[in-house]
């Protein structure tokens, strides 16, 4: 694969040229720090331009293009990242070489005109277009509670975010939602090419030459401030909290939420990753086996860690009557990697696991833009670093990794299930 990056006026295009696949991947990138409103008004930007453009304003006629071009994969979404909103499109088509001639500079013009020519009349969005996909969005977020895992986790953001970033509702809001109209939306969509800094990821068979005439004439439009924009948002560490609350849900949900004091790159980088896995990121890890296996306290326990926050949470499907002593084994589960309390063995199993996954990577076209993606704006290093980076952890980094997790905040959901 051969890397190529130019700093363009309205954009930065990172080019991945390689012959290995038969399609074809571009990622385009809108980013800016974040704000609460932004997230639902650019979660409904991004469900209207996925269905719709001002060449193809009929769904209908927009499905049958993609399919003339060969079942061209064509969308946008929109994602926190940290202090930072990312709104991305993404596309996805087979290289002419194996369908015809043209259907390269074809494949791209109608991502482009989707993302640079809605479907806008008299500088609003089309009514209805517009009011089909606030229904859809609007019923979702109206029904996105009746998940108990998804509002568990909620809760246990708003907690920890203390008032930061990290506890905005990633899924939005829909009293923000109500307030939203076409013309409003529409402002919304030219502030976000006027002040977002835009990157251009392309990975496949295809040259500079033939893609960068094309991406300045449709990004001239863009501003591109290229402002410096750190993802990285620090744990908002205060007095630790515990809270439980009544559901109608039969099973309850325990969320708890550690957080790590005083990391360094590698640490944030390797370390972590192996010191969840350890802990509770599989079903041979030690978490799985003492809390659902050898007491069986629960239908499910994993951990997951956040990098971006320093953070680690913990989750388990249980019976509320079994509260206090599944807590009661998760922190002594803690206690254990703190004391070292694994083995050797055990470590290298889970650094072998990292360094196959790290190896996958160059099979997917997708996993390739999501590391370029990771290495340009949180600073991570190349894959063949990855690889050298997680071989080099030693139980003694996990353990002295593990005496600065410290607890934060404690969730209980609690179902219908045990007062019995």
């Amino acid at each position: 694969m051969n890397y190529t990056k130019l700093e363009k006026k309205h954009y930065t295009l990172h080019l991945i040229e390689t012959n290995k696949f038969k399609t074809v991947s571009v990622r385009i990138n809108f980013r800016n720090e974040i704000k609460e409103e932004m997230i639902t008004e650019r979660e409904l930007l991004a469900g209207i331009l996925s269905i719709s453009s001002n060449k193809y304003p009929k769904r209908k006629d927009f499905v049958l293009r993609k399919e003339e071009l060969y079942q061209l994969g064509c969308g946008f979404s929109s994602y926190q990242s940290g202090n930072v909103l990312v709104f991305s499109g993404n596309l996805t088509f087979i290289h002419e070489k194996y369908t015809e001639q043209g259907m390269n500079k074809a494949s791209l013009e109608f991502f482009l005109d989707t993302l640079m020519y809605p479907h806008v009349f008299d500088d609003a969005f089309d009514t209805e277009t517009f009011m089909l996909e606030k229904r859809n969005y609007l019923e979702f977020l109206e029904g996105k509670n009746d998940n108990p895992n998804r509002y568990a986790s909620w809760r246990l953001d708003t907690l920890r975010g203390r008032g930061t970033p990290l506890s905005f509702d990633q899924s939005g809001d829909s009293s923000v939602l109500k307030s939203v109209d076409e013309r409003k939306l529409y402002e919304v969509y030219k502030n976000m090419l006027k002040k977002d800094t835009v990157d251009v990821f392309v990975i496949g068979s295809i040259t500079k030459e033939e893609i960068e005439p094309l991406l300045d004439t449709y990004l001239d439009p863009c501003c591109n401030p290229k402002k410096e924009l750190n993802h990285f948002l620090p744990y908002p560490k205060g007095e630790p909290v515990t809270v439980e609350e009544e559901s109608d849900f039969k099973q309850s949900k325990l969320k708890m939420s550690y957080f790590v004091e005083n990391m360094t790159a590698f640490e944030r980088n390797y370390v972590l990753r192996v010191y969840n896995f350890l802990l509770g990121g599989s079903s041979d890890s030690l978490l799985f086996q003492n809390v659902r296996e050898k007491n069986s306290l629960c239908y499910d326990v994993h951990s997951s860690s956040a990098p971006l926050y320093d953070m680690i949470t913990i989750s388990a499907g249980i019976e509320s009557k079994d509260y206090e002593k599944t807590v009661s084994l998760i922190k002594e589960g803690v206690e254990k990697m703190r004391k070292g309390d694994f083995s050797e063995e055990e470590l290298e199993k889970v650094k072998l696991n990292y360094q196959t996954s790290y190896e996958e990577i160059v099979d997917s076209e997708s996993s390739i833009l999501g590391l370029y993606e990771s290495c340009a704006y949180l600073g991570y290093d190349s894959l063949e670093d990855r690889i050298k980076g997680i071989a080099s952890v030693t139980k003694e980094m996990v353990r002295s990794l593990a005496e600065r997790v410290v607890i934060d905040a404690t969730y209980l959901l609690k179902g219908s299930d045990m007062d019995a």
